[in-house]
């Protein structure tokens, strides 16, 4: 009977130790799976804490970038049609110039037309003497008429052509400016994608 409890005891305390020691590796396998959640947690919250500030620097330059070429971009139309309306004042201009020559030219042709008319109506009626200056009248009227002319051809060949370089220049400004605003407007539309784009990236990772 003894000897028989002596093994119960035994055996009994045999399986505690083993209940005792498999409770202590479940505490601790139990212990190190919460320890590895923990850190990979933190783990994963630090990359995506690293990410969203990536993510936030990459925002705030392409906003940057997309201000400063909005800024460029209206600085330059407004250079450009500064110049357009300059260079059609100047146009304008000559323009003017030049009718103020040609009425100035048809008024002196009058002029002179006049002169000679009234010349020859006095020469009728006076001496050789007066015929004599009546011819060098004529003479002195035709050559500053010549020169007139010569001077006003000049000086329409001239305008005409500083007239023509200031068109093809407002014609090649319109076309850069058309350019210009085309690859602008593009460049813009790229930010605005970039910047729609972080800004769900962000919000995937909020």
């Amino acid at each position: 009977g003894v000897d028989s409890l002596l093994l119960t005891i035994e055996s009994l305390r045999t399986q505690l130790q083993q209940q005792e020691r498999l409770g202590r590796e479940r505490v601790n396998a139990l212990l190190e799976d919460r320890r590895l959640r923990i850190s990979e947690e933190a783990a994963r919250r630090a990359t995506e804490a690293e990410q969203r500030r990536e993510l936030e620097q990459a925002l705030e330059r392409t906003e940057s970038m997309l201000n400063k070429y909005t800024r460029d971009y209206l600085s330059l139309k407004h250079r450009s049609l500064q110049e357009q309306r300059n260079d059609a004042a100047r146009i304008e201009a000559l323009r003017l110039e030049n009718d103020a020559v040609h009425q100035a030219m048809n008024a002196l042709k009058e002029e002179a037309a006049i002169q000679m008319h009234s010349a020859k109506a006095g020469a009728k009626l006076s001496s050789e003497q007066y015929v004599n200056l009546f011819r060098q009248q004529v003479c002195d009227t035709e050559r500053t008429m010549g020169l007139l002319k010569d001077q006003h051809s000049g000086l329409q060949q001239a305008l005409a052509m500083r007239v023509h370089e200031l068109e093809e220049h407002l014609s090649r400004q319109r076309k850069q400016h058309r350019e210009l605003e085309s690859r602008r407007r593009l460049e813009i539309e790229g930010f605005v994608q970039e910047l729609s784009l972080l800004h769900k990236q962000l919000s995937r990772i909020e």
